[in-house]
């Protein structure tokens, strides 16, 4: 609808000094309340996408995308996160690493090690949250199984046995 007026896009304009149309992969915290931060910015942002606050080092995924904020779950301390932190996105989606660099290893959720021993030097990752696989197409039975011919079989010669 032309001529209208969206109050919360043009104060976020006012006050960042940013036009929102641009495709950036930076944004800033506008705030943070319980373990949820809203961002300005980021509007090339995927959902389920890993970001990182810039001055903390702690990574959120971005879970709920409107029209000029993005609202991600902090993994970790929230309150290393303040307003006007820079965020940068990862470009990659929530995974997990894989393969015999883990073995042995204690590790979080997020596949991020907890024992001491340094970095995990994974090869490969895979997503989190993948997709369900199809049920599997197969061909309707046609024909009768031997047992239950068998079993028809006996029931016939009972029936007989019965009837003589």
């Amino acid at each position: 609808m032309p001529g209208k007026f969206n109050l919360e896009h043009d104060l976020y304009k006012i006050v960042l000094r940013k036009e929102f149309s641009k495709k950036t992969h930076i944004g800033e915290v506008l705030s943070v309340k319980d373990g949820v931060a809203t961002i300005f910015g980021l509007n090339d942002v995927k959902a389920g996408e890993v970001i990182e606050f810039i001055s903390s080092k702690v990574k959120g995924l971005a879970l709920n995308l409107n029209a000029d904020t993005v609202q991600t779950v902090i993994f970790g301390n929230d309150r290393l996160i303040k307003e006007g932190d820079r965020v940068k996105a990862t470009k990659y989606l929530l995974r997990f690493p894989v393969g015999a660099n883990l073995l042995g290893r204690i590790v979080d959720p997020l596949g991020n090690p907890l024992d001491g021993k340094g970095p995990i030097n994974a090869k490969k990752y895979v997503p989190i949250e993948v997709k369900a696989p199809g049920i599997i197409t197969r061909k309707g039975v046609h024909n009768l199984c031997k047992q239950v011919l068998n079993v028809l079989i006996v029931l016939c010669l009972l029936v007989e046995v019965n009837v003589n």
